[in-house]
């Protein structure tokens, strides 16, 4: 275990969380109600300050989630806190040791794990909310939505282990729809 595999690790779980952030962004987007526009949700997606525990809330305020999945999120939100705002001060952290740096390997892959979770249920949950419909969106609200969309598309390094990206999507697709889809309820 060298110093610049784990911090380059570090560096890559805060990508992978601000995308899940941006992704349940998104996400709170299609389950918001056009036609009567919360303005809670408008100023929540508008700004940049909200965490992820308030986009947490305000996505089970309006969507019914798995049990399952709830207990997941609910412990990368956890882990998520430790990492952004305190995992310094942890007393296994250090960077300057070999068990250290093996502790802060084992820490980030289990919140890339989590959230590696979440980010596929939150694309399940978009592909479900827009497949066979026209998702009418307030303009801005329609371009934050497409601008996040994009951003986490161009920015991604998919690994699609031994399937091709058509084989994964097929599987993952058939997963969503037999085992996550019949328990979210809108």
């Amino acid at each position: 275990m060298d110093y610049s595999t784990v911090t380059s690790l570090v560096g890559e779980t805060l990508i992978i969380l601000q995308k899940l952030e941006a992704l349940l962004k998104a996400s709170l987007i299609l389950a918001s109600d056009a036609a009567i526009a919360d303005q809670k949700l408008r100023q929540l997606l508008e700004r940049d300050k909200e965490t992820l525990g308030m986009l947490l809330r305000h996505m089970k305020s309006r969507v019914e989630l798995p049990e399952d999945f709830e207990s997941e999120l609910e412990c990368l939100l956890c882990k998520r806190n430790i990492f952004i705002h305190k995992m310094f001060m942890e007393d296994w952290f250090d960077l300057k040791s070999e068990a250290g740096l093996r502790q802060v390997k084992q820490f980030t892959d289990e919140i890339l794990k989590h959230a590696k979770i979440a980010i596929q249920i939150f694309v399940g949950y978009a592909q479900a909310s827009i497949k066979g419909k026209v998702v009418s969106l307030p303009a801005e609200q329609g371009r934050v939505f497409d601008h996040i969309i994009t951003r986490i598309y161009l920015t991604a390094n998919p690994d699609f282990g031994d399937k091709t990206p058509v084989q994964y999507v097929e599987a993952f697709s058939k997963k969503l729809k037999h085992e996550v889809a019949p328990k979210i309820k809108k």
